[in-house]
């Protein structure tokens, strides 16, 4: 599986301006429904999953121990965040526009 940089930084940005908690406690699914149908064909649920995962590896979120559930986003996380902030992907969230 080949890396996204945009759907790594879409799944970010939205644990923390799509939601209203710290602690987020989000399964991969519901971040998935987020999306719009056209989104979901260009990103299925098992590539959602898997960048989910790799967010994880890096330290930017905490998952539980299964990896379905994402529990908080990271200081490294925000750290990544601010990087990549003006990140076309960015200035139209597909996980914002259609949640």
């Amino acid at each position: 599986m080949e890396r996204s940089p945009d759907l790594l930084a879409s799944i970010l940005h939205y644990c923390v301006t799509g939601t209203s908690d710290w602690t987020l406690n989000m399964s991969v699914s519901e971040l998935y429904n987020n999306l719009s149908v056209d989104k979901q064909q260009e990103w299925p649920e098992y590539l959602v999953a898997g960048h989910v995962w790799l967010l994880a590896d890096a330290g930017f979120i905490e998952v539980e121990s299964n990896g379905s559930v994402i529990v908080r986003v990271t200081w490294n996380g925000y750290e990544y965040l601010d990087g990549v902030k003006k990140r076309k992907a960015l200035l139209n969230n597909p996980f914002l526009a259609h949640g």
